[in-house]
Formats: structure tokens, sequence, C-alpha cells
């Protein structure tokens, strides 16, 4: 239609009506004031939006001119006006307030295009990113498309469709002042192929520094550009002998803004707390001791005279008092990855169901262990172990893997070897006691529901309440010997018992005594020992003479035992193991991620 104003810059400012962007009058108001940028950018926004808008009210009429049928017309300024203030009114502006409230502005490559600044940072130029990788079209090849065009169907093909060269070509055009291109140089520890940008890019200016940045590298605090970098840039300058001006500068900045003066007091606080781990002043707050009030009378009240006390427990804490304290107080798990077939708690259920199985049948038929019985006790073996390799899998909660065969021999075979060693004449319990053996109890439970309730004494003023179950007492004569089964080969020695970091043996023979004066039983206590399945070896041999109180490995174990309450209900798990194995205090352990063993003086004195 006719244009209304044949000369727009001839009408005096403020008569223009509603629908004229009075671009003339605009840029005389500006007059020698360039401090406006931001008003250019946003209206290269708008006329960018605006330019959308019409290529859009286009594609709708050829749209429709194609599904349609309809003839292109020419149409009347007042329809045309009516709808491109209608669609100026329902176009939503794209608001960039929140990323602009800072001085760097973050966009995507597209994004960014029409968008001048001072200094324009581009990276990614490698290869899948920048450019990024387009997938072929699952419709048409692109040499498919190409044929199309003979038929005057017109597809573009992925190159035509990619126009990231174009977009590279208007972001290197952007900088006033200075143009940065980066890209990384490793992916999952391989060389990552630089683009075809870059290397344009590189052979037009050949003259241009490259700065290489290594994984980890600490960045110059010129050129940071994050906080993670800035805070490392500045505690590298710090502990120079004569710290850069640049880190002088950042640090200046670091603890006077307000945003950040936080955070640089905390990493302030964090560096303190490691300096004292790695000192050797007293166990802290932050090394295991618990300070706060409230705190200490939680554990306290859990750790009194109440509470139920196993053997595991307590070799926990003897191992590394905070161990305990993360698996027993805080009652932290480690999460184990599924695996096929039996893990090792299952295996160790499975030898001990089959062994209980068998020595009860052997009990029940008041058969001795001697070398004549073997033979029979090897045939009741087999057949209780069929049993339970049967129902094993959905008794203990584990899928039979296709190895599941070949370890049901191994273990047979396994077992088989600790019968026949039993019933010989070497077995390690003849040297507790010469007399004939015969089962007496098994899986002997004390401390739970429906069995006896029992304290053990550790010093002269104070029992503990204890639980656990006896794998196996065996009767010889009027003596009674404890045997527990362990599925591994490590041996476990009296001087870990001597150490105060295993209480097992000293548990069981402690509560044994005390269900033989309450049950009334007519025996003695001969000793006890750990018998390990893989090997058949023997290991943790006490010999009672006459009580246990009065075997000296036991009498080490209580005053052990007394200290570790003392320390526990007085809030101290600090990180101190009383042997480190490969920098842990055991072969395995689960919390040895959390317990900061690593950056703890060993030498650090104890409270």
């Amino acid at each position: 239609g006719p244009e209304v104003l044949e000369n727009p810059n001839e009408e005096p400012q403020g008569k223009f009506d509603g629908w004229s962007l009075q671009i003339p009058a605009c840029i005389r108001a500006l007059g020698d004031d360039r401090q406006t940028e931001h008003l250019l950018n946003r209206d290269a926004q708008t006329l960018n939006l605006f330019k959308d808008l019409l290529r859009g009210m286009l594609e709708a009429q050829d749209f429709l001119e194609t599904t349609l049928g309809e003839e292109r017309g020419l149409i009347s300024w007042t329809s045309f006006h009516a709808e491109l203030v209608a669609g100026v009114k329902n176009t939503a502006p794209k608001l960039r307030s929140p990323m602009r409230s800072g001085r760097v502005l973050l966009v995507t490559a597209a994004e960014a295009r029409g968008l001048p600044h001072e200094i324009v940072y581009v990276l990614g130029l490698a290869e899948g990113i920048f450019p990024a990788e387009r997938a072929e079209d699952p419709l048409y090849l692109d040499s498919e498309r190409r044929g199309l065009r003979e038929y005057g169907v017109f597809l573009e093909t992925l190159s035509e469709r990619s126009d990231d060269n174009g977009i590279c070509y208007e972001l290197i055009s952007l900088p006033r002042k200075r143009l940065v291109l980066s890209r990384p140089y490793v992916r999952e520890g391989k060389p990552w192929v630089e683009s075809h940008l870059w290397r344009m890019s590189r052979a037009v200016f050949t003259d241009i520094p490259l700065v290489h940045y290594g994984i980890g590298e600490v960045v110059a605090a010129d050129d940071v550009a994050s906080l993670d970098e800035a805070v490392v840039a500045v505690a590298d300058g710090l502990s120079q002998p004569q710290p850069p001006d640049e880190a002088l500068k950042l640090y200046q900045w670091l603890t006077t803004d307000d945003a950040c003066g936080e955070l640089w007091q905390s990493i302030w606080h964090g560096r303190e707390v490691e300096a004292m781990r790695l000192s050797t002043q007293p166990f802290d707050g932050y090394s295991g001791l618990i300070q706060h009030p409230d705190l200490l009378a939680f554990v306290r009240e859990r750790l009194d005279e109440r509470r139920l006390w196993s053997a595991s427990q307590l070799n926990e804490y003897g191992v590394c008092p905070y161990r305990f304290f993360a698996k027993r107080l805080l009652k932290l798990e480690a999460l184990e990855e599924p695996q096929e077939g039996l893990n090792a708690l299952q295996l160790g259920l499975v030898n001990h169901k089959i062994l209980e199985a068998t020595y009860g049948v052997l009990r029940d038929d008041g058969m001795a262990i001697t070398p004549e019985n073997f033979r029979e006790a090897k045939q009741i073996l087999h057949e209780q172990a069929q049993a339970v390799f049967k129902e094993a899998p959905l008794h203990y909660q584990f899928r039979a893997s296709a190895l599941w065969e070949q370890e049901k021999a191994v273990l047979l075979r396994q077992l088989e070897a600790l019968i026949a060693q039993d019933f010989s004449s070497d077995s390690p319990l003849n040297k507790i006691s010469k007399e004939p053996r015969i089962p007496y109890a098994l899986e002997l439970k004390f401390g739970f529901v429906d069995s006896p309730n029992v304290r053990i004494a550790v010093t002269d003023s104070e029992a503990i309440r204890v639980r656990g179950s006896i794998d196996r007492v065996d009767r010889a004569g009027d003596q009674l010997i404890v045997v527990d089964y362990k599925t591994g080969s490590t041996g476990i020695p009296i001087s870990e018992m001597k150490a105060g970091r295993n209480f097992q043996m000293a548990v069981y023979l402690l509560a044994l005594e005390e269900i033989i004066r309450k049950e009334g039983w007519p025996y003695q206590i001969a000793g006890g020992l750990f018998w390990h399945i893989r090997n058949q070896k023997a290991s943790g041999q006490v010999t009672v003479e006459s009580e246990v109180g009065f075997v000296d490995e036991i009498q080490d174990a209580r005053m052990h035992l007394a200290r570790h309450l003392q320390r526990a209900r007085s809030g101290d798990f600090s990180v101190q193991p009383s042997k480190v194995t490969d920098g842990r205090c055991t072969r395995y352990c689960e919390f040895s991620q959390l317990c900061r063993l690593a950056s703890t003086n060993q030498y650090k004195v104890s409270s």
C-alpha cells in the first residue's frame, strides 16, 4: 500500500503515528553520547525479532498457498498493518536480564550473532562440538535430495543445513578489541582432534601465540575464567615467597567481594583444619573427637551399660575408633554392586549351615570324632551338603551362576578336607585336649531372644551385655572346646587379642563360662580356636588351665576393652588405627574414603 509518511525526517519529533519505529529520531536523540551501548544491543535484538516476525508472516502465506492452492495476491496496507501490529503484540521478547546481571554475556553461537562486544570468546572448536555432529536424515539421503531437484523438489543437503561455517565467520567479526578461540584437547584420556574451523583460523593467523593449559594446571591470575580457577590461582600465588601482584589483586577482590568473601573464608577455614590434621597436635573435633555437649550425651546414652555388644562391634573399635563410629553410630553402609553368584557373606553362611547340619547328625547319633568314624561322617557330610545346596539360592537369596555346579564341588571338597582333618589324629583340637571328642552344642546363641542373657566382666566394677553365636562346642571328657569357623584363609593370631584388635575368642570363652554357670553344666572350658575352611589351618588358639579370666591373653583383652569403652563413651572416635595395612586400618575398609587417614599425622598425640 502507499506510504503514509513520505519523508519521516521532515516530521517533528513526537508527531509520528504509533506504528512508526522513529529510527531517525532515535538516532538524533542519541547525539554524541555513545555510552548507551546497552540500548544499541537492545535495539539490535528487537530488530532481529521484528525480522523473524516478518519472515514468519511470509512463511505462513507460502504455506497457505501450497496447502489451499490460493494464488498470491496484493493485500491492502490496512490489512497488513493490522496483522503486523497483532503479531508484534503477540511476540514475547526474549529477556536477557538474568544473563546480563554481570559484565559477561553467555549465549550459544547462534544467539550471539549480531551482538558485538569488546572481547569475544569462542569455545569448543573441536570435532563434535563446534561444528556439532549432525546425524544423517532418516528419510532422504543427500544423494536422493540432490536427485529430487531435477523434479522441482528442493530439499537441503546435510552440508547446506549445517551453517556452522557461516556462524563462525559471524562470531569472529563481532569483537572490537580481542578475539579468543579455545578448544579442549583431551577426551577420556585420549587426544581430541581440533575442528576444521580451528585449523583454518590457525592457518590465517599464524603469528598469534597459542596458550596451552594442562589438566589440573594452575591458571595465571589474569587468565582465570571461573571462581574455582580464581581461588586456586590465589592459593598458588600466596604460597610463593614473593606473591605476584596479579594474585594479590585477585586475593583482595576475593576477600572484599560480598559474593565471594564467604567462600574464601570457608576455604581458609578448611586449610586450617587440614593443617591441624597434618600436625602432631592432639586430636580435635575435626579428627574424630566429639566435643558438643548434646552429641556427647547422645553417645553416652547409646554406649551405656544397657547396650548389647557383639564381638564384631568390639573388634571394630579395636581396629579403628572412627570405623566403629561410622558403622555403628552413623549407621553408614557401602552401596555394593549386585553380583551374580555367591558373595563372601553368603558363602560363609552356606559353609556354616552344612557343617552345622553334619555335626548335628553326629551329635544326635552320639558319634565320637575319631578316625574310625570318618567314613560315616563323610557320607553324612555329602547328604547334608546336597540338601543345603538345593535350597541355598532361594534361602540365601542369590542367583546361581553358570559356575554353580563347579562352586559346589569346590565347597564340598574343602569341607571334606576339613572333616578328614578333624577326624584324624592330627586335628588341631587334639592340641587342646587329648580326650575323645563329641559335638556338644552347635550355633550356641547368647544375648538373643530365647537365649541366655550374658554379661562378661570387663573390670571389677563393670560387666557389659554381649551377644553372639558360637559355631560349635565339642565335649572332651568333662571339658568344652570352642570352635569358630572362618571361610577365609587369613589367620587370626593370638597377638591380635593381646593388642586389643580382635576380641571374638575372648568374648566366646567368657560367654561360655557364664552360660556354664547359669545352666549348671558340669564342665570346664579347655580352650578354643579359629578354624579356616579354605586351607584347613587353625589360628588364635587359647588354652585354659583353670578359669578363662586367668588366661594372660584374656586379661590383656579385658584391659583393652575397659580402655576402649572409656574412650568411646567420652566421644573419642579419632582416626587412629591400632595397625595400618596398605594405608588402611584393615585390608578392606568401606570407610577408607571418609576417615582422612592419609591426611592425618600418624604421630598425632592421643587425648
